[in-house]
């Protein structure tokens, strides 16, 4: 028995000139992350969307994250992109009514009733885009984490999806009392963290501020959860609205968006540097 547990000890051990080898390889190898020219400062920061890592998305409720998702998307999907996506907080048919949106440059959630000319060349137009690239997850409720998981890996194996956007994590929730929120939070985030290590696609976890009363969200800290989630997660990114002095200077308007990374995992020193958005007609641009 002794003898096992140190063979298997030596097994985990390489040398320097062993590891320089492997990473010298790795240098290599193209790089896999999914560059998005369309945001550039946005691309920039980020250095891409790396494969198989888990970034966490946060904004105060009604700024406008889910347009934002979708406007990402969007982009994604007319860069040939494929995309998994579990909007379960507002539904497939309302999400992609948002890429759309984006595409068109008008809202199509201000109108209700639509002509069927309109209506029948939107489908002309997009059925040829829209082949197979955005994979829906059509849950409307709450889903487990492990259903979740396998569906992202399910999406990637059979249609090549490179990017999952999960909105939100308090529907991958099963919290019976306030007492576990903390723990079972923990739980999943790091559960998605540890399925990125596996399946090579880079997820964007939506979460939810601990203040959600339209207020700012200013530190990684207030993301809702202990900072376990923060720490274990590759990139976190904020999304707010301008501070009240900016519309009041005339610097920005309502209608602006600041992104700000507050980690990143491979390019620390663009932490913190805002990125100012705005939104015009069902689109999202960089400013």
């Amino acid at each position: 028995q002794v003898n096992r547990k140190f063979t298997m000890s030596v097994e985990t051990i390489k040398t320097d000139k062993e590891i320089l080898i492997e990473t010298i390889e790795q240098l290599l190898i193209p790089s896999t992350a999914i560059k998005t020219a369309f945001f550039p400062q946005f691309g920039e920061h980020l250095g891409g969307m790396r494969l198989n890592e888990l970034s966490l998305f946060c904004a105060p409720t009604g700024c406008g994250k889910t347009q934002w998702l979708a406007s990402l998307v969007a982009h994604l999907v007319k860069h040939d992109v494929k995309v998994f996506v579990a909007s379960i907080e507002t539904g497939p048919h309302d999400f992609l009514k948002r890429v759309i949106s984006q595409w068109e440059g008008i809202d199509l959630n201000e109108h209700e009733n639509y002509s069927v000319e309109f209506v029948q060349k939107l489908y002309e137009k997009y059925s040829p885009i829209l082949d197979e690239k955005i994979i829906f997850a059509t849950y409307e409720n709450r889903v487990s984490v492990d259903d979740i998981i396998t569906r992202i890996a399910f999406a990637q194996q059979r249609y090549g999806v490179k990017i999952a956007v999960l909105d939100n994590l308090n529907f991958f929730l099963d919290v019976k009392n306030a007492r576990d929120q903390l723990v079972e939070m923990d739980q999943a985030v790091h559960a998605f963290v540890i399925a990125a290590k596996h399946i090579p696609v880079h997820t964007l976890l939506v979460v939810h501020p601990k203040k959600t009363d339209g207020g700012r969200v200013e530190s990684e800290f207030d993301i809702k959860g202990s900072s376990t989630a923060v720490q274990e997660a590759s990139n976190v990114i904020l999304m707010n609205r301008p501070k009240k002095e900016d519309i009041d200077s005339g610097k920005y308007d309502w209608l602006n968006r600041e992104i700000v990374f507050k980690k990143i995992r491979k390019r620390g020193i663009n932490i913190n540097k805002p990125i100012i958005f705005r939104y015009t007609n069902g689109r999202y641009g960089e400013v």
